[in-house]
């Protein structure tokens, strides 16, 4: 099991410096240029002052140069200055991240509240109409995009019924009332979103599991159903569970960015697009590099995880 964590660990950190080296190249591919758009919104600038700001953030110099300080900046936890505010980089992701780590959190407890016991009862109503009508929501819920899903919320209980707040961002310490109201929308689509795959997976998965020989012999010793589907069942169905639930964060933490968009939630997502329309290169990477470093210690957690709901993947 160690020697399995060390690898997968390696794999992590591979993953990441591969991520940061396109991520960098990239965005500085994409046409636009800093500098002239900060100009933009003062007016201000001349050709001199412009050369000026690219020398003080290193834009002048080869793309492999600016990389490698970049690196080594970042192992210290330096993510440079933003060029459009001269803000620390680390300063705003610290004011934005409690923001979308509630969002996140309320989202996926959600899911998986609405999700897990949904899904098991598909699975014990097999071809029932429950199961029929899970099985329907679980369609609608996968096929549909998370800002249409995020727009027609806001249409109905902000614009229509007037019970909720289209947008907007209170802190919970200021208000705890009031960030409520404003994270019901945004945490309920994104919901909506996760728990559509909860319910299909682990009905599939479930519905494998009751039809294997040892749950027959259960049935035979006279073990309820509910003994028998919490006691064995259910655990070697959370495997691959648990697999889609690992991939199912990492959307969730795409899903974040587009969602705290639409409802104007100043979170890590919001930051990031609005980095990318003002081409503020320092914020972006940072931004990208922390979201590659959450996925990839998500999907470190799942492959651990399956040593302890499955013995025989530990002692391998």
């Amino acid at each position: 099991m160690q020697t399995y964590f060390i690898r997968r660990l390696l794999q992590g950190i591979l993953v990441l410096a591969v991520t940061s080296i396109i991520i960098f190249v990239a965005i500085r591919i994409l046409p636009g240029d800093p500098i002239l758009t900060k100009a933009g919104a003062t007016n201000v600038w001349s050709e001199e002052m412009a050369r000026e700001q690219r020398h003080k953030f290193g834009l002048d110099k080869p793309v492999p140069v600016q990389y490698v300080d970049w690196l080594l900046n970042a192992f210290r936890g330096d993510f440079g200055i933003s060029y459009f505010n001269q803000f620390s980089v680390t300063e705003l992701i610290q004011r934005k991240w409690m923001a979308t780590v509630e969002l996140a959190l309320v989202s996926l407890g959600l899911a998986i509240l609405v999700g897990v016991p949904t899904g098991i009862l598909a699975a014990l109503k097999n071809n029932s109409w429950i199961d029929y009508l899970v099985s329907s929501v679980v369609t609608i819920g996968i096929s549909i995009p998370g800002f249409w899903l995020g727009i027609m919320l806001v249409i109905l209980f902000a614009v229509e019924l007037k019970w909720l707040p289209p947008s907007g961002y209170i802190p919970i310490n200021e208000n705890p009332q009031a960030n409520l109201r404003f994270l019901i929308l945004p945490a309920l689509t994104l919901a909506i979103i996760l728990a559509a795959p909860i319910m299909r997976f682990l009905r599939a998965s479930l519905l494998e599991v009751l039809n294997q020989d040892y749950i027959r012999t259960a049935r035979g010793k006279g073990l309820t159903e509910r003994g028998i589907v919490m006691g064995h069942a259910f655990r070697n169905a959370l495997i691959p569970t648990i697999t889609i639930l690992g991939i199912i964060i990492g959307n969730l933490i795409a899903g974040v960015v587009i969602i705290e968009w639409v409802f104007s939630w100043p979170g890590i997502g919001w930051l990031a697009v609005d980095s990318i329309f003002k081409r503020d290169y320092a914020v972006v990477q940072a931004v990208t590099l922390l979201i590659t470093f959450g996925v990839v210690l998500v999907n470190l957690f799942v492959d651990l995880t399956y040593g302890f709901l499955d013995p025989r993947i530990r002692y391998r």
